[in-house]
Parts: structure tokens; sequence; C-alpha cells
């Protein structure tokens, strides 16, 4: 014995084994030209309103890449044209591609043909789905509160962030609105977690309600405390916003139906606007808004106190307490 077999293989066999494979696959050469395609290349295109009879092979492939990236990333074209001319030894690009009832992701992969001397490269889409359904989910929880289902603080840091800036630029004010809900140590241990949880989650529903706008964000900044991110809003506009949240947390009569001597879930909260510029923190306006709401506490609870420059003053009083 020789130690190795003598196979014959047919001719079409790695063609076979390509058109087995679940990725499509394409193989181009130097300029683009598409040379083969598998089975599920072919297939993707039919089963996605592409053309049924269409030839790929010597389609160039770089004609149908966009030439400019929206993200700043490098365009497809220049990806593959840069694995080409040996600038990159390789290329790779996720991709949303949804259909209309379902979300795909893809993994679009070019390499050039290894084992050979002629200059031919491998174009792979792999679908990625699982795996992205996966990642957002992990992204949700890591910047949900499991309880009330709104943002948690490091969501809202993110955001902040983000939208200070923008309003840094465009030289609008943001205003930080802070909320506690009043004797809330009292409503648990009189009416129990469970109740005290509800009124959680009673008051982030308002709050969403509250924040309809793309640049507008409420989360859950600690325990009972609640925070608002309120962009490009003037000082007036926060405090309509406040005022919305006190009525509409007042009406709700969740003290109804269990045995509180408290007429109804209130809440102390603190407001500063203020216009971003070179000097100002935004960490710094959402402490202001905090001493506002402990400010709000010290003057009696269920009320609304306010700052804008350096002006500290009420702005809507408690009523009805027994």
């Amino acid at each position: 014995m020789t130690g190795k077999m003598d196979i014959s293989l047919p001719n079409d066999f790695f063609e076979s084994v390509l058109n087995s494979l679940l990725e499509q696959i394409a193989i181009i050469d130097g300029s683009g030209r598409i040379v083969f395609v598998n089975q599920s290349w072919k297939d993707f295109g039919a089963e996605n309103d592409g053309d049924k009879e269409i030839v790929w092979e010597g389609t160039n492939y770089l004609a149908c890449c966009g030439s400019s990236s929206e993200d700043g990333e490098p365009s497809v074209k220049t990806g593959i044209e840069n694995v080409i001319s040996g600038k990159t030894p390789n290329f790779l690009h996720e991709y949303p591609c949804h259909s209309p009832d379902t979300q795909r992701w893809f993994l679009m992969r070019v390499t050039p043909l290894t084992e050979s001397h002629l200059p031919y490269f491998v174009i792979t889409h792999q679908n990625i789905t699982d795996r992205k359904q996966a990642e957002i989910m992990v992204t949700l929880a890591s910047e949900k509160d499991p309880l009330t289902g709104i943002a948690n603080r490091r969501k809202f840091d993110l955001f902040a962030n983000e939208h200070w800036t923008i309003n840094l630029r465009d030289s609008t004010p943001v205003s930080i609105i802070m909320i506690d809900i009043d004797l809330f140590k009292k409503i648990n241990d009189t009416c129990g977690h469970t109740f005290g949880d509800q009124c959680l989650v009673k008051v982030a529903s308002v709050l969403e309600q509250a924040c309809r706008r793309p640049t507008d964000l409420c989360a859950r900044y600690g325990g009972e405390e609640f925070v608002v991110f309120l962009g490009n809003t003037s000082q007036q506009g926060a405090r309509k916003v406040a005022e919305w949240i006190i009525f509409n947390l007042r009406n709700m009569k969740l003290f109804e139906d269990v045995d509180i001597d408290m007429p109804y879930l209130s809440v102390s909260i603190g407001i500063t606007t203020s216009t971003p510029d070179g000097d100002t923190r935004l960490r710094d306006v959402i402490h202001e808004a905090d001493d506002c709401l402990y400010q709000a506490k010290r003057n009696g609870r269920d009320r609304i106190e306010s700052s804008s420059d350096g002006d500290t003053k009420m702005c809507f009083q408690q009523t009805n307490r027994k």
C-alpha cells in the first residue's frame, strides 16, 4: 500500500459542493466580472423579485455596487476594489436586506481565491439574522428598565450626551426634568411592594406619553426617581410638560382601592433649562435639576421647582393635600 488513495472525482464535483452551500457565492475576476455563481445565489435573486432568467456569468459586479456609503464607511465597490488591488486582504460588510414580512441581515465577505495563480476573488453573502436579532435583544435589555419598560440610566446617559451635542451645534435650549414619587416608602410599607411597583409603572407610562418627539426621552434614574430630557425646549415648555405629568398622575386615582391617607399619587419635580455652550456641562445641568427636585421636597412636596439663570422659583404648588 502506498498510503494514498487514487480517487477520481467527476468534473462537476466541486461545483456540486458549492451548490450545496446555503451561502450565496460568486467568483469574480480582476475586473469585477462574474465568472461563477452557485445555486443559492441564483435562488436568492429569484425569490426576492429578481429576474429569474438573468445570466449572472459575465455581469460586472462592481457596476452593481454603490460608489458611496451613507454612514461614512468605505463603499462596497471601494471595498472590493481594495481587495482586488491587494490594498487589503479581505473586505467584510454587514447590511440589512429586509423583505416585506421579515427583517434580515447579511454579512458580505470578499477574499482572494487562494492556491491560485489566477486573479479571482470569492464573494459570499451569509445570512446572520439570528445573530443580529440576538445582538439587538441584548442591546435593548442593557438599555431598558426591566420593571417599567422605559429607558434605564445607561440609555439616558447615552441619549442625553448625544442630543446635548446636537443642541450645542444648533444653539437651542435643553430642559432636564427630575421626578421623584412622594412618600414612596410609605406607599410600599402601607400597600405592599407589588402596589409600589404598579405605581412606578404608572408614572413611567405617563412620562412616556409626555415624550412624544425624537428629541425627548424619559428614563428611570434609580429607585423611585425618573428623569426626562427635552431637546430644543424652553423652560416654559418644560413647565407645561411637568404640569401635564402632575395633572395626569392625579387623575389616575390610584389610591381609590387601597387604605392609605393620601388623596392621589403625587410627585415632586425639579426643572433646569440651559442652552449648551463650551462652558456648560450636561452633568451640571442634571445636578441643578436634582437640586430643584429636592427644593420641591423641602417646600412640601407635590410641586415643581425650576431654575433658570441661577434663579430658583416655585412654579406649581400642591393642592388638595390632606
